[in-house]
């Protein structure tokens, strides 16, 4: 199976996207507490990078 050519661009893009969505929902089901909130941003932004990896790139 050939590689597929994706625009680093769009993988920032995506990336933070997934991110933001990520980061929204956990405070929105209030797991972003004021405590542990630098936790929260860390996790969504490492899940978020691999979620857009996975999607554009597999």
């Amino acid at each position: 199976m050939a590689e597929k050519e994706v625009s680093p661009l769009l993988f920032f893009i995506a990336w933070a996207m997934f991110s933001a969505m990520l980061y929204l929902y956990a405070h929105y089901i209030k797991l972003a507490t004021k405590e542990s909130r630098h936790i929260v941003i860390l996790a969504s932004i490492l899940t978020g990078g691999v979620m857009a990896y996975i999607i554009l790139y597999k």
